[in-house]
Parts: C-alpha cells; structure tokens; sequence
C-alpha cells in the first residue's frame, strides 16, 4: 500500500492518528516521530508532531529508533529511561497496552518487552504472515516464528486436552527498551535465526538476551492493505478529507 502514511480521509493522516493514539499512554513523557522521508516531516510539522529525520540507510525500525534516540539527546539533552518503538501503521494500539509495556520495566532485570495476543483465528497458527511467540512459565519469550508454534507433532500428545487449549500467542510488534540494552540490540550483527524467520527479535534471544512479553485480550488492527484502510477509514470518519490530500 503506497504513501499510507499520508493517507488522510478521516482528516488526519494515518502516523498523526498514532501518534495521537500514542499520546494518551500515561507512561510516556513524549512522543516523537522519526522518518526519513521529508514529505512526511513536512506533514509531521504542518500538523504540530515532533520529528527527527533519520538515514535512509537504516536497516530496521529499531535501528532508526536507536538513531532518533541519539538525536534527541544531541537537540534536547534529555534521558529516557524507556523507549518504546511503535510503528506508523498501528493507529489504533490501546494506550493501556503501551502503559502496561512500560510497567514490565518496574523490575530491573527486563531490558527488553513486547506484546502477544491469544491468536483468535486457530487457522493464523499455520499463516506465516502472523509471528507466533511462546513464552516460559515467567512470561520471557522462548522463541519466535511464522512457523505453528507450539506445533502438535503427535496427534496423542496431551490427548482429552487439546480441544481446550488456545491455539497459542499472537505476537504484536511493538517493543520497548532500556536506552542501553537498544544500543546493544542495533550493535549485534544479525544472527541465523532472524536471517531464516526473517524477526529481528531472534537476534536478541540468539545472542542470549531475554524480552518479556505482556499480553492483550485482542491484537490491534494495524493498516497493511487498502481494504484495511478502508474499515479504518469507516471507523474513524472518513469522508472529512481535505481536498488535494493523497489518496
């Protein structure tokens, strides 16, 4: 879907509904754009959003993160304990989820943190576009994958209990950080499992880290497709477009 960012037929573009959306989590002190893309900067700024132009050049959106981090300290001299990373095509992700996301960092080993969701569709197991996630009994990630995770390799394993179990955890990409555990994160080169599931996350787990995954009741709807676009449109008044906006 081209231009996405700019798309505004509910009368904000697409990134000023998450930022907005982003704004209302009590835990987060700011929020600020980062891009590479001027014509989004110009429409960050037309509509009153902070900015920080980025590279072109950065590989992922936790390395344009780490860059935007350290040019927020540059321009404004300020620390932050926790950097969260949400994506422009998450529009609407509760603001409780990112408050809850940031709570994980009330204990001092977690470095690292993301969101799962109990998968709602059993046929998503088997869809590599959904990332599955499986954790331990503390909540700490244990692995990634589009593959079906946990898979039941022997039709009789857990048999009279299946039927109840959830199909398993929906991951929700959006992460959190300690500011040092970023920079070590963007500093690792890219390991074998991230290369073959094509997750970033892996890296961190490969490389023995540890991420703690907090759960929502539902995922979020973020925005990969103009139908998507559309039901988000709907929900959110479209048909209050300025003229010779992009559509």
């Amino acid at each position: 879907m081209q231009r996405k960012m700019l798309r505004r037929d509910t009368g904000q573009y697409l990134f000023e509904h998450t930022v907005r959306n982003a704004e209302r989590a009590g835990s987060l002190d700011a929020v600020h754009l980062a891009t590479d893309s001027e014509e989004i900067a110009a429409a960050a700024r037309e509509v009153g959003v902070s900015v920080v132009m980025t590279s072109a050049e950065l590989r992922s959106g936790s390395d344009r993160v780490h860059a935007a981090l350290g040019i927020l300290r540059e321009r404004e001299g300020l620390e932050w304990d926790v950097v969260v990373n949400v994506q422009g095509d998450e529009p609407e992700l509760p603001p409780e989820a990112l408050d809850e996301l940031v709570a994980a960092f009330a204990d001092p080993a977690v470095e690292m943190a993301t969101l799962a969701c109990p998968l709602a569709d059993p046929r998503e197991l088997a869809d590599p576009n959904v990332v599955k996630v499986v954790t331990d009994a503390r909540g700490r990630a244990l692995y990634f994958s589009r593959a079906p995770i946990p898979a039941r390799a022997h039709p009789d394993a857990g048999a009279g209990s299946a039927a109840d179990d959830p199909p398993g955890l929906r991951h929700v990409g959006v992460y959190a950080f300690r500011p040092a555990a970023l920079a070590r994160f963007c500093g690792l080169p890219a390991g074998r499992l991230e290369r073959v599931e094509s997750l970033e996350q892996l890296r961190w787990l490969e490389a023995g880290g540890s991420i703690d995954v907090r759960l929502l009741e539902r995922a979020p709807r973020d925005i990969n497709t103009e139908e998507q676009y559309r039901e988000f449109a709907a929900r959110h008044g479209a048909g209050t477009r300025p003229r010779g906006m992009p559509t």
